[in-house]
């Protein structure tokens, strides 16, 4: 059975708040993540099924609680994804993205997973927050409505670019930072080589 060393929402926020990607600031940062964990939801997906295919509309996003993931596009394979991974953020913040890889199951896998829709009701009164949130996912690919809507928006994307580790605005599906800091989980977290994921794609 699943059995972490913590339970699946405290080992979601640990995820959450280890990425820095949603610590806005010290006073919501805290909140954002626990309305994500109460909101979301966490489904098992067998090996070999596919969470979305390149070029479906995009409107979730995943975290890897247990199991790996093989990420592919154009038929090449971009990356494997493991427990404390996640992907599809951009979904949160673009209304009419399209998925720009496809993903699949390597193994028995656990997904946490929240909606568009239901994380951008956090923001319902707060559109400077939201403005923020856009920057941090998008990096440069953000809209110029984003950066109306902050204060100093110019600087702030500027600065959040400048300090960020995750990549951000790489328009492809991307291995964000794992979550290092903190109680570990006992979730296993295989690592293919380059020729076994090759196999797997052609098994898929």
């Amino acid at each position: 059975g699943l059995k972490p060393s913590l339970s699946v929402p405290a080992y979601v926020e640990h995820i959450l708040e280890s990425s820095g990607l949603f610590n806005l600031n010290d006073d919501s940062r805290w909140e954002l993540r626990r309305f994500i964990v109460t909101h979301g939801r966490v489904e098992r997906r067998r090996a070999g099924d596919t969470v979305f295919r390149e070029g479906e509309k995009a409107d979730r996003f995943y975290i890897v609680v247990k199991g790996q993931v093989l990420i592919t596009a154009s038929g090449k394979v971009l990356n494997c994804l493991s427990s404390g991974d996640y992907f599809g953020e951009i979904a949160l913040i673009q209304n009419d993205c399209k998925r720009t890889a496809t993903v699949a199951c390597l193994s028995s896998t656990f997904l946490f997973s929240i909606t568009r829709d239901r994380f951008q009701r956090h923001f319902l009164q707060d559109s400077a927050s939201m403005a923020r949130m856009e920057i941090r996912i998008a990096g440069v690919h953000c809209s110029l409505r984003a950066i109306i809507n902050v204060q100093g928006g110019l600087d702030y994307l500027r600065d959040f670019l400048a300090d960020a580790t995750l990549g951000v605005g790489d328009a492809k599906v991307r291995r964000l930072r794992r979550a290092r800091a903190g109680p570990k989980s006992t979730f296993p977290s295989p690592h293919y080589s380059s020729a076994q994921i090759a196999s797997f794609q052609d098994a898929m």
